[in-house]
């Protein structure tokens, strides 16, 4: 299975201690290796927040979304990772997580996968983006 584009997010303040990414309809679709256009699996309704408690405290991230199977069922938890960057593009943080797809699942919410980060992140005013990305061993599944 391979990606086939990575997702970017803007993020906005929706007050002064949290952020969260500005939703475009943004997905991430995986597609079998060699260009098939049916199978695969697909996760939309993507978000990912930030919230600080205090100014230079650690800074909290979730990453939610929904999850349905195209025609695939992974034999292991598809491992997606998110990377935080500046504006400028200058890393600020990046985070693993597994995604498990079952074959029923048709935009099934995705369990909220949180970390925490040490102020490593700018200030809360500053512009952030983050991006999406991900590989997998799915197994096909038949229909049914």
């Amino acid at each position: 299975m391979t990606l086939e584009q990575p997702a970017t997010f803007e993020i906005a303040a929706n007050t002064g201690s949290l952020k969260e990414t500005v939703q475009k309809g943004q997905q991430l679709v995986w597609r079998p290796k060699g260009g098939a256009s049916d199978g695969g699996f697909r996760v939309n309704n993507i978000s990912v927040a930030f919230l600080r408690s205090e100014s230079g405290g650690q800074v909290k991230m979730t990453f939610s979304g929904n999850v349905s199977s195209l025609g695939y069922l992974t034999s292991e938890e598809a491992k997606l990772n998110v990377n935080v960057r500046a504006k400028g593009g200058a890393s600020l943080h990046s985070w693993s997580f597994g995604v498990s797809v079952k074959c029923a699942d048709k935009d099934q919410p995705l369990t909220p996968q949180r970390t925490t980060s040490q102020p490593t992140l700018p200030p809360m005013s500053s512009p952030m983006s983050a991006a999406s990305k991900s590989r997998n061993r799915p197994s096909r599944i038949s229909p049914g």
